[in-house]
């Protein structure tokens, strides 16, 4: 109720920035869900970007995707078709500075060395503050037009500038039709950002009484047997997701019913439940997979080590199948009527794994002798795939090299993403990069070892990252100039 009256205020001009905090599994994108179909009945657009941690080393990666969907850029679109519809799309907005910087971090170009990236330098506060105020007007612009709602998923895995953007965006004056959703966990990081929402509904696990209502949701019943709704209270913690997974998979077997609008259990009773139900959602997980055939199986442990998201391209180039493409489709659809994995919109076939869990039970299911080979598989797709690698590919390459045990090649994309990372102000990315690559370099024989011109990059880059803050202006200027 507080979340759909406060749509319904921004519908009526009132803008309004919310977030919806949980774990996983505790009903964010079902909220979410019917936030969205309560804005677009009323008249309003949206527009989803999603953090992801494949991209977590990309500046700005969800606003530019924003960007993307608001322009009608699909992944198939060519360099000259993205850069003329870029500039038609922020033709009528009147953005004095900051629109040749936005123009550029839009349109990335290709280095001679085959890495694509934005030449906008946004580690400099002066570019990076006109990117920004570029971004916050044309945001102004749109919701004078329309009345725009902005979705950011996952919020807990933007990357640096994402997440300054969104404290900028906290500014605006709400007398406007808008409203900014985040969803995410509550990791200790965001607790600065949290404390000046308009709102934030913190999801958690339902009480027993609770419990039993989405039960009875969940089977169109009226009532729920007390022996029973304790039992699976007690059994999920009161977790929704696992919950709803814990229900289906009983009616599923025959030993839950609905009898004169109520839910009760088959027979002999809570003593069969107690040894035949899942005792975590890892469970529940795996008898869902073992009743997959091989083909889904495999295909579902190689999307696995790619990611949470992924493609059919580098899916069928990394799992050694064969496969007619009517047999691929129809193995997706089974994974998909299986609620393991779920399609993405977009002009090229993409999916994602519903929850982390299934992934990670998938994961856990490779034989460990098949694990390097299988990463190894995935780089070399990753880097046969056309467009060459952005920061996020390199980001990825670094990690499937590494899981691969290529640890020379795992440590020349950390020491370039580390780099990128340091010369866009990602601060936090820049450090963790760095320290994965002093974590292969380590596994390296002395004489295998980078040599010094790459040991020096990396530990600026380091240092640019850990103490911009306290550099002197001069100092800084200078370190990043030797980087």
């Amino acid at each position: 109720r507080r979340l759909f009256g406060l749509v319904d205020e921004a519908m009526r001009g009132r803008g309004a920035i919310v977030s919806l905090t949980g774990e996983a599994g505790t009903g964010k994108s079902a909220l979410l869900a019917k936030a969205v179909d309560r804005w677009i009945d009323g008249g309003g657009i949206g527009v989803i970007g999603r953090c992801r941690f494949a991209t977590r080393s990309s500046p700005l990666a969800p606003v530019v995707d924003m960007f993307s969907a608001y322009f009608g850029i699909t992944e198939s679109a060519s360099d000259v078709q993205r850069a003329e519809m870029i500039r038609t799309g922020l033709a009528d907005i009147q953005l004095q500075e900051g629109i040749q910087e936005l123009m550029t971090l839009l349109q990335p170009v290709r280095r001679p060395d085959g890495l694509v990236e934005a030449l906008v330098d946004l580690a400099e506060g002066p570019t990076q503050q006109r990117v920004m105020q570029a971004i916050l007007r044309f945001i102004q612009h749109r919701v004078r037009r329309h009345k725009v709602m902005y979705v950011l998923e996952d919020i807990h895995l933007a990357d640096t500038l994402t997440l300054q953007l969104v404290r900028q965006v906290l500014t605006l004056p709400r007398d406007q039709p808008y409203l900014f959703v985040c969803t995410g966990r509550p990791d200790d990081f965001l607790d600065g950002l949290r404390s000046r929402l308009d709102l934030e509904i913190v999801l958690g696990n339902l009480d027993v009484e609770h419990a039993a209502r989405l039960v009875c949701n969940e089977l169109e019943a009226g009532s729920v047997d007390p022996g029973l709704a304790d039992f699976l209270w007690r059994r999920t913690g009161g977790n929704p997701e696992y919950l709803v997974q814990i229900v289906r998979f009983l009616a599923d077997r025959f030993l839950i019913h609905v009898k004169a609008n109520k839910i009760g259990i088959a027979d002999p009773g809570l003593a069969l439940l107690e040894d035949v139900v899942p005792r975590s959602w890892a469970h529940v997980v795996l008898a869902r997979l073992e009743g997959l055939g091989e083909v889904e199986r495999r295909i579902l442990r190689t999307a696995s080590a790619i990611g949470c998201r992924f493609g059919t391209d580098v899916l069928e180039r990394a799992s050694g199948l064969r496969l007619d493409p009517d047999l691929l489709d129809t193995a997706m659809g089974i994974l998909e009527s299986h609620q393991l994995i779920a399609a993405e919109h977009g002009d090229q076939p993409h999916f994602r794994f519903r929850d982390d869990i299934t992934r990670a039970i998938a994961y856990a299911m490779i034989p460990e002798g098949e694990r390097r080979e299988l990463h190894r598989r995935i780089a070399d797709a990753l880097e046969r795939q056309p467009g060459g690698s952005s920061q996020a590919q390199a980001a990825a390459l670094g990690h499937h090299r590494e899981r691969a045990g290529q640890w020379r090649q795992a440590a020349r994309w950390y020491e370039e993403v580390a780099r990128m990372s340091a010369n866009t102000g990602m601060d936090r990315e820049a450090r963790y990069f760095a320290d994965r690559w002093s974590s292969v370099v380590e596994k390296l024989p002395a004489h295998e070892r980078p040599g010094q011109a790459s040991m020096v990059r990396v530990a600026l880059a380091r240092l640019v990252a850990v103490a911009r803050q306290r550099l002197s202006r001069a100092a800084f200027g200078q370190a990043r100039r030797l980087l």
